[in-house]
C-alpha cells in the first residue's frame, strides 16, 4: 500500500526534472542566438494548389509563383512594390539580452514576446489536433523543444491590423507561429488561416 505514493512521487520528480532539463536548454540556445537574424526566404500555400516563393538573388529580391491550369503546374512571376520591398528588407527576428524576442520591420516591432522558461506564448481557440496546419498534440505552456524545434509562441484569432504589415503572401493570415527549428538552424515564422490550409512559412538566417 505505501509504494504506490513513493512512485507518484518519483514520476513527479522525474517530470520536473524533465522540465528543468528543457528549460535550461531553451535558455542556452537563446544565449547563442542573441542578435538580429535577417528574413532569408518566405514559402506559400494558398487556394487549391497556388505556390509561392520568396528568394533572394545576391542582394536583391525575387518571386515566384505557380498553380494548377488544365491538370499541368504553371509558373509565373510576381512582380515586387517599393513597400513589399520595405518588408523583404527590414524583416528581422532579434533576441535581446534579456532573451526576450521580437518580430521587426526595421526598428518597428510587429511581434513581441517575453521570455518565459517555463515555455512558449499559446493563446489558441481549439484543441490543437483541430488545427489542418500541423500543430503537435503535446504542445502546451510548460512545452520547449518538441521533435527538435523549439516553440516560441503560437496564436490565432489575430486581427488583421496586427498581421497585415508582415502578410505579404495570402493576405488572410489569422494566426501565426515562431518556431527555432534546430536541425536546420533558423528561425521560422508561419502565418496562416486557422480554418484551413493557406499558409507562408517566413524563414531567417542564423547569423551566429
Amino acid at each position: 500500500m505505501m509504494i504506490l505514493p513513493f512512485l507518484a512521487c518519483q514520476e513527479n520528480q522525474g517530470h520536473d526534472e524533465s522540465q528543468e532539463e528543457g528549460a535550461s536548454e531553451k535558455q542556452a540556445l537563446l544565449i547563442g542566438l542573441q542578435g538580429k537574424h535577417p528574413l532569408s526566404s518566405i514559402s506559400g500555400f494558398s487556394g487549391a494548389n497556388t505556390m509561392y516563393d520568396y528568394l533572394q538573388e545576391g542582394d536583391r529580391w525575387i518571386a515566384k509563383g505557380s498553380s494548377i491550369h488544365h491538370g499541368r503546374r504553371t509558373p509565373f512571376d510576381i512582380e515586387l512594390d517599393t513597400r513589399e520591398y520595405k518588408i523583404l528588407d527590414g524583416l528581422q527576428v532579434y533576441v535581446k539580452n534579456d532573451l526576450s524576442i521580437d518580430v521587426l520591420i526595421e526598428d518597428s516591432v510587429v511581434l513581441s514576446f517575453p521570455y518565459d522558461k517555463r515555455g512558449p506564448f499559446i493563446q489558441l481557440s481549439k484543441n490543437t489536433e483541430d488545427y489542418v496546419l500541423r500543430i503537435p498534440d503535446s504542445l502546451d505552456a510548460n512545452s520547449t523543444i518538441i521533435n527538435d524545434v523549439l516553440y516560441i509562441a503560437i496564436e490565432d484569432e489575430v486581427s488583421n491590423a496586427k498581421l497585415s504589415p508582415i502578410d505579404l503572401v495570402i493576405g488572410i493570415s489569422d494566426a501565426y507561429k515562431l518556431t527555432y527549428n534546430l536541425l536546420e538552424n533558423k528561425f521560422e515564422l508561419t502565418l496562416f488561416y486557422a480554418d484551413c490550409c493557406d499558409n507562408a512559412i517566413y524563414a531567417f538566417k542564423n547569423q551566429n
